[in-house]
């Protein structure tokens, strides 16, 4: 049911996707110990799709509870960790929730570049991400800074319009 839900996920057909991953969610939580990782990772693909959705809420609250277990057991699962982490990051900067998710990017590049090769493709996804959000701020910030610039402009011109 897990391997269902991801062929959907693949195919973006995410509604598809979490019937299946639920599906598999109520088998495992039955069968395996709550900090069993399969159990973290589809937490994981359920809080992705449903961020796909726009389902912010829901999301956070699979991404949120999948992070708890990772964290649980860190030591021996680098990869898993940092791939939660990353995916609430992400949620977070969709959201621009921007503080949130930059202390979680952090955390996630501290295990990546500690714990994985250059090339291991959860390091290269973490620092895309992270490289993603970089620029997001960014050009908040340029934003924010035109848009000063902007009002102070038209108040110059406010002002001048009242005086003269």
């Amino acid at each position: 049911k897990h391997n269902l839900g991801f062929v959907y996920e693949a195919q973006k057909r995410i509604p598809q996707a979490i019937k299946w991953y639920e599906e598999a969610e109520q088998i495992y939580s039955k069968h395996l110990p709550y900090s069993h990782t399969d159990n973290a990772t589809i937490l994981n693909n359920l809080g992705s799709c449903y961020a796909l959705l726009g389902d912010f809420d829901t999301a956070e609250k699979y991404l949120v509870e999948a992070l708890a277990i990772c964290r649980s057991i860190l030591p021996q699962l680098p990869v898993d960790t940092a791939t939660s982490i990353n995916s609430l990051a992400t949620l977070y900067k969709v959201q621009n929730r921007l503080a949130e998710s930059q202390t979680l990017f952090v955390e996630a590049l501290q295990i990546v570049e500690t714990a994985l090769n250059a090339d291991h493709p959860v390091r290269i996804l973490v620092m895309n991400n992270y490289n993603s959000f970089m620029k997001k701020v960014k050009l908040l910030k340029l934003t924010r800074k035109a848009t000063s610039k902007q009002s102070e402009g038209l108040s110059g011109i406010v002002d001048d319009f009242f005086a003269g």
